[in-house]
This record gives C-alpha cells, sequence and structure tokens, in this order.
C-alpha cells in the first residue's frame, strides 16, 4: 500500500478536516468550521480564518491537483478497458420493454408494460473498434520499416559533363 505523503508543511488535523469538508463542495465555511469541531459562535469567523492561511490554502492546492489527476484516465486504464471491450468483459446496461399479457374469463385481454435494464455484452463492431485502437496504440499496422543506419553517407556524381 502506497503511503501518500503531503507536501505542505504541517498543517493542523483540525485545519484539514475544516478544508477537507469545505472541498467536498456541499457546504459553506460556516458549515465545515462546525463541522471540525469549532464552537458555533465562532464557526463564521474561523471557517473564514482557516481557509486564507497560506498552509491551508496550499494544502487545498495540493487536493485539488490530486481530485484533478484522479480525473483523468491514464494510458494504462485506458488500455485495459479497451481490452475489457476486446474481450466481451465490459458489460453495457441496455433498457428494454417488456409485455406482460393476461386473459380474462370473459375472452379479454390486459397487456402491462413493464421496463427493465439489463447487462449485455458490447457488439461484435464494438469490440472490433476495441481492438483496432489497441492494435494502433502498439503500432501494430505499420507498414513503415524504421531502421538506424550508423556510418557516413557518400554521394557520388558519376553524370558525364557535357
Amino acid at each position: 500500500m502506497r503511503r501518500e505523503v503531503c507536501r505542505v508543511a504541517k498543517i493542523k488535523e483540525q485545519h484539514k478536516k475544516l478544508a477537507d469538508r469545505w472541498l467536498a463542495g456541499d457546504c459553506s465555511q460556516e458549515e465545515a468550521a462546525l463541522f471540525a469541531g469549532y464552537a458555533p459562535k465562532n464557526a463564521r469567523k474561523q471557517g473564514y480564518l482557516v481557509l486564507d492561511r497560506p498552509e491551508v490554502q496550499e494544502y487545498i492546492q495540493e487536493q485539488l491537483e490530486k481530485m484533478q489527476s484522479e480525473r483523468i484516465a491514464d494510458a494504462v486504464e485506458i488500455r485495459e478497458y479497451l481490452t475489457r471491450v476486446m474481450r466481451g468483459e465490459e458489460l453495457e446496461e441496455q433498457v428494454t420493454k417488456l409485455q406482460d399479457k393476461t386473459f380474462q374469463k370473459g375472452g379479454g385481454m390486459i397487456i402491462t408494460e413493464r421496463t427493465e435494464i439489463i447487462e449485455v455484452k458490447p457488439r461484435m463492431s464494438d469490440r472490433n473498434k476495441a481492438a483496432e485502437l489497441l492494435g494502433k496504440g502498439y503500432a501494430l499496422y505499420t507498414d513503415r520499416v524504421e531502421q538506424d543506419v550508423k556510418g557516413t553517407v557518400v554521394i557520388v556524381n558519376d553524370l558525364p559533363d557535357d
């Protein structure tokens, strides 16, 4: 298990708790201060003062960078996803309509419709596209040959002079 190292200088646990709660985005500075354990009487002022401290600002910036990098897929994650699609392991949700027919004694029929979400394997065209993208990523379809030539190139002018 990799341990995250905080680049920020020493920050109090209460300040960190306040900043984390505020970063969640579902509360104000005052509510974050109350969550962190500040007294209701001072919560608004403390929320503002704590979030304005340089070490807390640095911590917030570090957390924002980490959140942003976690949102972007890296090359390994993309290749793993494409491989799962190609192998048919990645399931897709589809909404389907189902009908239930009930016959009545008098000769009538009641039809009830319902929708259901089912998981299906990717279509063959999607699997082929995933395989194609993986192949392109590994440069399997390039026709040119790359060679490293070491030495000097000599150009000989053997055309007759007129």
